[in-house]
Formats: C-alpha cells, structure tokens, sequence
C-alpha cells in the first residue's frame, strides 16, 4: 500500500520523492496502520487505513500547491531585494543591506523599509488594533484585570461550538463573550496576513492564543522544593498533561505507547525556549516547509478536553500574567514571523544567503577593491548573522541558563523601578529631539522645528491628558502605533528582559506609571504620528514634488514614488474628533480597481486581481512603517540596530550576556539619541554615506543640510536641559543652579545640554552632583547593578573595619526594595520623604551628616538646600 501511495504522493507533487521523503512517507503510513491497529472498530482495517491515507493524500495535495505558491514568494524577494541593492546601493553594499535589514541614514529610495522596520510596524498594528477594539468595546480595564479570563476560553469554546454548547453562553458574562470576539477577529486578522506571506495555517475552533511557555514555571512543575535539575520537574509536567490532554486532536497519529516519550520531548523543547524561534530551513512540501511557514502552521501542538482544562494549563505554565498578555504576545510572535515573510520570503534566512552570494559576486565580477570586499564579508559574518538578525528573530532572548537570565531581568527591573523615579524631568531634553525630527520631516526650516516644539509641549500640558480617547487608540491603529502603556518595559530603556516574572513585571509597569514616563512617550509618540498625519492632509492638493523637502524626503525613504502620492492623496481623509482632517494607511483598500490598474500599468506589472490586492497591501503597509517610525524617531526609541549593538550579540542567561545587558542599561537611550538624531543630520540629508568627519565638515558647510537645525539643537538643549535638570533640584529641596561668574556658566551650561539626550540621567555624574544611591562615575558606566555590587562591597569593607554603616545600610535596603523603592524616589514624594523620614535617620546614625552634606553640595556645585535639612533636623535627629 505504501508503494500506491509512493506514486500518489509523487504525482500530486510532480517530481519524484527523495530518499529522506520516501522514508519519512513509509514510517507515517506504518505508524498510521499501528495505531489503527490497536484501536477497536467495526470498520476494517483496510477501509480505515485508505481512509486515512486519502485524507493525507489531500493534505499533501495542499502543501505542494503552497509548497510552489512559496517558491514564487521565496524567488520574488531574492530577486527585489538584490536588484533593491544593485540599483539604489551599488556603491554602497553594505549600506544596502542597513536598508534590507534594518535602515539607513542616507536620504535613498527605500531607505527605511528594512526587514525590522516591516517586523516591528507589522505587530505593532496587531497589537494597537487589538487595544483599540477593547477600548472600544468599553473592557480595556477588565481585560487587564484578567478577572474575565476564564469565562473567556469557555466563550472561545462556546462561540465556534454547536447550537448545544452556544446555550453555554447565556451563563457568560457579556463582556467576556465581546471580549472573546475580538480575540477572535484579531486571531482571524493574524492568521489571514500569515497566509498570505507564506504560512499555512488552518481555521481551528476554539483557539484561543498562540500559547507561550514560561522557562521559570515548566522548571518548577514538580514544586520549588525540588532542585532545578530534577528530572520530577519533567515527570510532573508529562502527567500533568497526560490527565487533561485530547489525544485525537493532538496527537492523532502517535501510538499511545509512545506517547509519553513524544510528550518528555516536548517538555525539553519548550523548557530550552526552542518554540519562540522565528526562522528556520527550508524542506520540501510534503513536510509542510518548516520554514518559518512551517512554524507557524505546525505550532498550535497542545489541545485540552475542556476549556477551563486549557485555562487552567495556560495560568499554571504560560508566560503571561493574564489573557490580554498572552494574546498581546503571540501577537507580536506572529506579527515577527509575519514581517519577515513579507520582506525575505518564507524561507527568509536562507533567502537572505543568497541576496548576499549575488551581492559578493557582483562585487567580485565588478572587480571591486579587495578592501570593500572584505570589508562586505566581515559586516555580513560578524554584524548581520551573529548580532542584528539573531536580535530581531529573537534568538538573543531565549535563555542560555533561566536561573541566570532570571536573576538578571530581576536586577535590572528593580533598578527601573528604583532609579527612574525622576526620570519624566529628563524627558524635557525630549522636546528639541521632537522638534528636530518634525523639521527633518516637513519644511526643513526653523518655524519647522519651532512649531514642533510648540506642538509637542502643547500636547504633553494641555493637550492630552490622560489615557488616549477611544478615537485616538483607532487612530493609532491605523497607523500601526502602540502604546507604551500596554507594555510593562518602556521602550527607550529595553534590553531584551522579555520575560520578567510576573509580580516584578507589574511592579515595572506600575513604577512606570507612577513615574509619569509613560504619559510622557506615549503622549509624544501619538502627537507625532497624529500631527504628521494632519500635515499630510493639508498637502493632499499637491503632487510629490510640490511638497516641502523634508515631507518628500521622508516618502522616497519609505519607497513611496510620485504615483504611490498620487494614490494616497486620493484616498478618503479621516475625520478625527478634534475637528481636524487626517491622511491615513486605511484608505488605499477602498481605492478602485480603475485606478490601481492605472498604477500597475506605469509601473508596468500585469494586472491581475492577486496584484491589486498585492500592490494595496504593499501600499498600506510601506504608509504605515513612515508613521510608526516617525513615532520611534519623535520618541527617540530605539530600533533593531540600536539594540543588536548594546547587546553585542550576546545570549542571554550567559555570563557576557548577562554582563553586558547590566553594563547597557540605561544607555540604549544615549545611543539612540545619538544615532536617530545626530546621525540623521550629519547622514540624513544626503544621499551619499561618507565618513564622520567628512560628514561634520559637509554639515558645517552645506546649506541644504542641518547645519542650523543642529546649532538650534545644541541652542534648545541647553535650555531644556537646564529646566530638566532645575527641575530635578526642586525635587529634591535644592535651589536651582544660577551661574555667577564664566567658570560656572560653562559648567552649567555644558551639563545642561548633556542633560538633554546625549547623557539624560548620566549627566549629573559627568558635571558634579553625586549618584543619589553612592555609586562612583565608574560603577554608574559599567551599569547600576554593578554600581549596586560596588555599594555591597564598600558595606562589607566598612563593617570588616568596624565603620559605622547603619545609614549607608539603610539607604541602601530602602533604595532596593521593590515597591518602597519606587515610591521613596518618585519626583514628586522623594523631598517629601526625606524630610520626613530619610534625614532624620541619616542624622541620627551618624551625627553631623546633614551639615556635612550641606557643605559638599555648596563646595562641588555651589548650590544650596531652599530649607537645609540641618535647620529642620537637630544634629544628631533629636
């Protein structure tokens, strides 16, 4: 029978099978015939086994047609991307794949459609879509809660069951049953885009999220009195789902004899993080391409009788802290996968291989400068393949050790939790950077930055207040921007801690947003993307080249030619609820066959239905990347690039990888800052890269560039810099530094534009007020946990000599104990909580500390106390 289908198999495939297909086929159909073997049926085996054969030949069937569909896919992004590179990057290669993977500086076609730009605005939508619609919905505050999670996977079940299990719904509260339907239309919206790039995956009732594991929990299944390296853990865990699992939906195809075997393996598997991967090799149709495809299509591996069965697994292993978590990251999995697909094609990692063979041997028949060459082949081996493309697949975050990964992100949260409490007073350096970047953006001209600046402070004061409206979170979505809000990290200070657990992870959102930095991104962020969108429409009686400079700048950049303007303007404006008119990515879809057929027969594409639907949704999507990387830029927020170079391409639970992302904290922001808006207005006016220096001497000379954008820049950042870092002195009780003679005016002048950006919470070390926590400039550069190790050690050394330590004790356990932490070091209760507590102990532990204190502020930074704590307090605290 295995030779019948052998042939079968064959013809619907059009080729003959290889040796490894026709073993894998022999062992199915053998494994097949066993388990129907051991099953009780009064239908005969042979009837039975056709049966079943049939239904694989029908499978089979489908995945060869998807199997040539991703050729064509596969094919079509090695040829665009390399023709992308030959014809806009020949001079530049490596250049050219900045541009493929990520984005590059210089003002070229295309410049900022790179592979992480499609990935993070691909999800990004996913996710503010799916806000929105709970926004919407009036359930946004009960999703977060999780309270409804429960009755959710019951209405999941309910909703795509028969007319007997839909009456379970009259038992369900409404708001889980309208909750349940928009994970279902998010699901659906998700999986369709997923198919389209390149997936195949199957419409499956019931489902409810793309299930993620937690490394921490499965290592625990046998309880945390079992040591980590127990086998019981393992044990427990296979039981566990063997009592609750539906095998027939499962695992219909493995004998039971095996199944706790297949069942030990996949707890191994989900325990090392191998399921969160996004990539993978090409293989034949008849596997399904495990590709990333395939990964996607094939994932959805565990199936539970019951709903509250699968709750219940999903809460006692899975990684989120609640549902709307869960669905927010599968989101973001899928939304990656998804992404890369669309740039690279399904077989994207394989893909980008070949786009760099034909790059080297164009380069090697071009007989280019050997420098330039090697130069290509170190970028390609050392940069993309060892850090950005690990960085973006995720790979980078996947544990090497979970104890060693855990201990770390729980470091690094309660540094957040406990540094940043002024954090948002560093954020007025934000101002000029928005400002900056909405010039760079529309006229190029000084009212440009200046209406920026205006525009961003009156939206931060007057405004927005609050949460974004329902309307605004809509808005948002079509556009494909996300909330920080929904997040329990704030994107500036991201180094990869994706799995906090849980309680550390609500206590890192909740410090956010008692800190006020979350208001502040994500308002600044929205009045971006809104403000560039109005902008848009009042151009909309403009062809391309009659818009300001920098509007079509930003355009070409995103690949958006004359006629895709054309198109665009066309499109119907959105009304939004503060009486202005604005341009959206939504409106290409209801653009008419006519005029899209117009397009395609310019740009000389045949005319099909497949690529009108193509050429919109590539439309769409290119519109919406501008938007969201205006919000990054106005937000200084860093990319993929950014972040593969502060993680070096380290892995994290390693040593170095741990060293190093302790060591970047913080410092993603200093880089970025320097990157997106330096960078940009020593690179971004041209279209030829060329070194620093060259490019500081063009900018100081050439008018068309940012020569006075950037002396405005170094002019408002001092300013604002100044009014930050006044700011951070009232908090804490100090008068504000007022320069008396030119020593003092340059000193607080420099620290005051450092204080804007370039160093933000760094700036004090570098100027003269000392780390609030006793840290050393040194400590503070090689991170704060290590500035934290250096206070231990300095308490041990101290008390191994019999010094008094009791204050410095204290200081410490109160400015690292979660929670306390944060609410001891806000900006707005830190004076507060000193006078009333924290100077009295340090006065009575040691005697004379206040006014010791008092002279060393006069003496580094002449700069005395509004009410000196010694005034208030008697030596001694009594």
């Amino acid at each position: 029978m295995s030779a019948v289908c052998e042939l079968e198999v064959q013809k619907l495939l059009g080729r003959e099978l290889s040796d490894a297909e026709r073993k894998e086929l022999n062992d199915e159909i053998s494994g097949l015939v066993e388990r129907l073997s051991s099953e009780q049926s009064h239908e005969a085996l042979d009837a039975r086994v056709r049966k079943a054969i049939d239904a694989r030949a029908e499978e089979i069937q489908l995945a060869a047609l998807v199997e040539k569909r991703n050729a064509v896919k596969n094919t079509r992004a090695r040829i665009n991307n390399t023709n992308y590179i030959k014809n806009v990057w020949g001079d530049d290669p490596i250049e050219g794949f900045k541009a493929v993977l990520g984005e590059s500086l210089a003002d070229r076609q295309g410049s900022r459609t790179g592979l992480a730009n499609r990935v993070h605005s691909v999800r990004d939508y996913y996710m503010s879509s799916f806000m929105s619609r709970l926004q919407k919905a009036g359930i946004s505050d009960v999703a977060a809660s999780g309270k409804l999670d429960r009755d959710v996977w019951r209405a999941m079940a309910a909703l795509d069951g028969k007319d007997t299990d839909r009456a379970i719904l009259n038992s369900i509260p409404k708001d889980a049953i309208e909750y349940a339907k928009i994970i279902k239309q998010m699901n659906e919206l998700a999986r369709q885009e997923a198919n389209k790039s390149g997936a195949w995956i199957k419409k499956m009732d019931g489902y409810v999220i793309r299930r993620s594991h937690d490394a921490d929990k499965l290592g625990k299944a046998a309880g945390a009195a079992e040591p980590i390296t127990s086998p019981k853990h393992k044990e427990a865990w296979v039981k566990y789902v063997e009592e609750r699992i539906d095998w027939e939906r499962t695992m219909p195809d493995v004998p039971v004899q095996n199944r706790t075997k297949v069942l030990g393996k996949m707890y191994q598997s989900l325990r090392n993080g191998v399921h969160t991967k996004a990539g993978g090799k090409p293989v034949s149709g008849l596997k399904g391409f495990a590709n990333i495809g395939k990964g996607m299509s094939h994932e959805r591996v565990l199936h539970f009788k019951t709903p509250d069965a699968d709750f219940e697994y999903n809460a006692k292993f899975g990684s989120g802290n609640n549902l709307a978590e869960d669905v927010m990251n599968g989101l973001k999995r899928v939304g990656t996968e998804t992404g890369f697909m669309q740039k690279l094609g399904p077989n994207a990692e394989m893909n980008l291989d070949a786009i760099y063979e034909a790059t080297l041997n164009r380069l090697n028949k071009a007989e280019a400068n050997p420098e330039t060459i090697a130069k290509f082949k170190s970028y390609y081996t050392n940069e993309v393949k060892k850090q950005f493309l690990p960085s973006i697949k995720g790979e980078l975050d996947i544990p090497a050790n979970n104890m060693a990964a855990t201990v770390g992100s729980v470091a690094r949260a309660i540094n957040s939790a406990s540094m940043l409490g002024s954090s948002v007073l560093s954020g007025f350096g934000d101002i000029p950077m928005y400002g900056l970047t909405m010039r760079y953006i529309n006229g190029r001209t000084h009212s440009d930055m200046f209406e920026g600046m205006r525009q961003a402070m009156g939206d931060l004061f007057g405004g927005f207040k609050g949460k974004p409206t329902a309307d605004q979170m809509e808005l948002l979505a079509e556009f494909g921007v996300h909330q920080d809000a929904v997040n329990a990290s704030i994107a500036r200070f991201d180094v990869g801690d994706k799995d906090v657990p849980g309680q550390m992870s609500k206590l890192l959102g909740w410090s956010f947003k008692m800190n006020g930095l979350t208001w502040w991104q994500d308002t600044l962020r929205r009045s971006s993307v809104i403000t560039t969108a109005f902008r848009h429409a009042q151009h909309v009686t403009k062809n391309m080249g009659e818009l300001p400079e920098g509007m079509q700048a930003i355009l070409r950049q995103f690949d958006i030619e004359y006629g895709d303007w054309d198109l665009i303007r066309a499109t119907k404006l959105a009304e939004y609820s503060e009486g202005r008119s604005v341009l959206t990515p939504e409106g290409v879809a209801d653009l008419s066959d006519d005029v899209i057929d117009s397009r395609l027969k310019q740009l000389g594409k045949k005319i099909t239905k497949s690529s009108r639907t193509n050429f919109k949704n590539e439309l769409t999507q290119k519109y919406r990347m501008l938007f969201r990387e205006v919000g990054a830029m106005a937000t200084t927020e860093p990319g993929e690039l950014e972040k593969a170079m502060v993680n070096m391409g380290s892995q994290r639970g390693t040593a170095k990888g741990e060293a190093i992302r302790s060591m970047m904290q913080f410092k993603s922001f200093m880089l970025t800052s320097a990157r997106k808006h330096l960078g940009r207005e020593l690179h971004g006016y041209h279209s030829q890269r060329v070194s620093a220096p060259e490019a500081l001497k063009r900018l100081m000379t050439d008018d068309r560039g940012g020569k006075a954008a950037l002396a405005n820049l170094m002019a408002w950042s001092t300013v604002f810099g100044y009014a930050a870092m006044t700011a951070k002195d009232l908090t804490k009780g100090k008068e504000p530094r007022i320069p008396t003679d030119a020593k003092s005016f340059v000193k607080i002048s420099t620290a005051s534009m450092l204080q804007s950006g370039a160093l933000g919470i760094y700036g004090d070390f570098i100027f003269g007020d000392a780390n609030r926590f006793g840290g050393s400039p040194i400590a503070t550069l090689a991170g704060p946990t290590a500035g934290k190790a250096e206070e231990v050690l300095k308490l041990w050394s101290a008390a191994t000599r019999g010094d008094p330590i009791a204050a410095k004790t204290l200081n410490f356990a109160i400015n690292n104990t979660p929670v306390l932490s944060t609410a001891t070091n806000l900006f707005y209760t830190r004076a507060a909580f000193d006078y009333l507590f924290m100077h009295r102990m340090r006065e009575m532990m040691n005697p004379g500390y206040l006014k010791r204190m008092e002279r060393r502020i006069k003496s580094e930074n002449d700069q005395e106390f509004i009410v000196p704590p010694s005034k208030v307090i008697p030596r001694g605290g009594f």
